[in-house]
């Protein structure tokens, strides 16, 4: 027990090493830790003490723990930053909300025709600010970067019609050829390298290159598969890394983690060792990512919709629902989001009918059935067959 000094002040009740530390801070001017380093400390005390531990074989398996030491590195790296690096991080991220604010105000008639998938006017619309605005200015570069997506979102109808995917019936102009999809998801990387060349410190260029990178990468070989997945990657780390409050940037590198976690082991292995590609992915990741654009902006539907996707893989079907009923109740803003809420539609449709109710629906649909006999039988009516004929509905 520790050793208490009695004086006449307040400082009878603390112990004695707590004046030594005292001492100590102020013959060497060290400050005291921070809460991150605190916690940073706690954690990395834990995974050794855990690690240091041997199972036998009678007891039961060590749980696994990497996320104290993912924790114990982000707790590490947030420490690190200094007050002046904190205080320039939120100015920035305060920068970037309003740029979209305004880039939203002067756009608000292009993305008008976009949310009512016609594609054609808007593509013109856009072209027409960026040529009001300049490439090198916020809005002419996110007006060129969002031209450059309405051209991919026109190809990409193209190449989902071809390979029998649903499409959006209303949108103009109709699907074409895949040769026809697929130029024209080319002309948007192009204009999207453009706008990154000329801002390279904006996100959102990052943003349409992964956007069209992923889908030339579907019509692409296998080794060029894998080199545009990686450049997938990459662009969504960037863009994260530019705006980490952008709910897109979290969304790609989402969708990034979910494809590369449907892929099996073995060609897993062929890429690792045959073409050098990235597939560190996994549907965790792909959930934190989701969840994330899901906290950042609540009202997009895609958002909801692809975390949906990431919890059935996984197993959490009740969150997966949870997901897409949220995701039907949101607008839908571009053709992308219309193309999700009918997958969304269907794919709620198959984890919520009736014949997913098993013993349980058809108990309750039998004991309406015999509460309505019984009360024709009072009446005199002894004769079933009349009833389940006034019932065409009802499942036995």
């Amino acid at each position: 027990m520790a050793r208490v000094e009695v004086t006449g002040d307040d400082s009878a009740t603390q112990p004695s090493w707590f004046f030594g530390r005292l001492r100590h801070r102020e013959r060497t001017g060290d400050q005291p830790p921070n809460l991150f380093q605190r916690m940073a400390g706690v954690l990395s005390t834990i995974e050794s003490h855990f690690n240091s531990q041997q199972p036998s074989a009678v007891s039961r398996p060590r749980l696994s723990r990497p996320c104290l030491a993912k924790l114990g590195r982000i707790m590490e790296n947030a420490s690190a930053l200094t007050p002046t690096q904190l205080e320039e991080l939120s100015r920035n991220e305060k920068i970037c909300k309003s740029r979209k604010a305004e880039t939203e105000k002067v756009l608000a008639v292009c993305m008008r025709d976009e949310r009512e998938c016609n594609l054609e006017e808007a593509a013109k619309c856009y072209e027409r600010a960026v040529q009001k605005y300049g490439k090198e200015s916020n809005i002419g570069n996110e007006a060129l970067c969002r031209e450059a997506k309405v051209y991919s979102d026109i190809g990409w109808q193209s190449v989902s019609a071809s390979n029998g995917f649903p499409v959006v019936k209303m949108a103009v102009p109709q699907p074409g050829t895949v040769e026809e999809g697929t130029k024209f998801i080319e002309k948007a990387a192009k204009m999207s390298e453009e706008a990154a060349s000329v801002r390279p410190d904006n996100a959102v260029p990052h943003l349409t290159l992964a956007l069209n990178y992923g889908r030339l990468a579907i019509q692409a070989d296998n080794r060029t598969k894998v080199q545009l997945c990686n450049r997938v990657h990459e662009q969504a780390e960037l863009a994260t890394k530019l705006d980490p409050q952008d709910d897109f940037a979290h969304h790609a590198l989402g969708r990034w983690n979910y494809e590369v976690a449907n892929i099996n082991q073995v060609v897993r292995v062929i890429v690792r060792h045959f073409y050098g590609g990235d597939i560190s992915g996994s549907f965790e990741n792909a959930i934190y990512h989701y969840e994330k654009a899901v906290k950042l902006n609540p009202k997009k539907l895609i958002h909801h919709f692809e975390l949906a996707k990431s919890y059935v893989q996984v197993n959490q079907k009740k969150r997966a629902i949870k997901c897409m009923k949220k995701a039907l109740t949101c607008q839908c803003e571009d053709i992308n989001d219309q193309l999700g809420k009918l997958h969304c539609t269907e794919m709620l449709n198959k984890y919520t009918s009736k014949r997913r109710l098993g013993r349980l629906g058809q108990k309750v649909r039998l004991g309406q059935l015999g509460k309505k006999f019984r009360l024709r039988r009072k009446a005199g009516l002894d004769d079933l067959i009349p009833l389940v004929d006034a019932e065409p509905d009802v499942e036995i």
